[in-house]
């Protein structure tokens, strides 16, 4: 009998799953594909915006901005989430906005797991801010209360302990700058270009602007 309560609790489980990827996410976020649930309080998930499969967001309020993409095997959680624009998170990377307390006699959930109850004493809320156009490599750990700036890279296996400024790549354990993008000139032209926010027409029109690489100061001509 236990064995056919298990079965059933698991069809009941996989309906239930299906139902709400399939039709209320579709009509919820409709000009999205989101493959895995969110468990958050609050979600807000702008236009094509992706989400594969085998990601764990249970962050008590997530903002993903539109043409943002999360791969497969990232976990996410903590109080306050929030990623920008055209921004990529590669696979199996950790959002960690939040973490258990350090200072007293024991870091164990006490309540979460001895005593089977909800208390936020367990944790220490925190929040993790990452700009647009930013590209987070594969096995990052972001760390509570870090804000990273617009035009990031990150490192793949990086640990992200404190903030990252705009433009800069940045690499290791922990998390240091490695170089900027460009050079300052080209980064203070730029840094006030907030393409991410154009209409889709008009990024269609400067498309190849995206591909020039070895950019110089002045060169890109941007067509509106």
């Amino acid at each position: 009998m236990k064995l056919i309560k298990k079965i059933f609790i698991l069809i009941i489980r996989s309906i239930k799953n299906f139902v709400i990827l399939n039709i209320i996410y579709n009509f919820k976020f409709k000009n999205s594909n989101i493959r895995s649930l969110i468990k958050s309080d609050k979600a807000i998930i702008g236009k094509n915006a992706h989400i594969e499969r085998d990601v764990n967001i249970a962050s008590s309020i997530f903002l993903l901005g539109d043409n943002s993409f999360i791969r497969y095997g990232t976990s996410i959680g903590g109080k306050y989430v929030k990623i920008g624009k055209f921004t990529v998170i590669s696979f199996n990377v950790t959002l960690l906005a939040g973490s258990h307390r350090i200072k007293g006699l024991s870091s164990y959930d006490f309540y979460s797991w001895f005593l089977k109850e909800n208390n936020e004493i367990d944790t220490i809320p925190g929040s993790i801010e990452i700009g647009n156009n930013v590209w987070i490599g594969t096995g990052v750990v972001v760390l509570p209360n870090v804000k990273i700036g617009n035009n990031v890279i990150v490192g793949s296996n990086a640990v992200v302990t404190k903030d990252i400024p705009d433009f800069a790549i940045v690499g290791g354990v922990p998390a240091k700058i490695i170089r900027y993008r460009f050079d300052d000139e080209l980064c203070e032209e730029l840094k006030d270009l907030t393409w991410w926010d154009w209409s889709d027409d008009i990024i269609k029109k400067n498309i190849n602007n995206f591909y020039v690489e070895d950019i110089k100061k002045g060169e890109l001509k941007w067509k509106k």
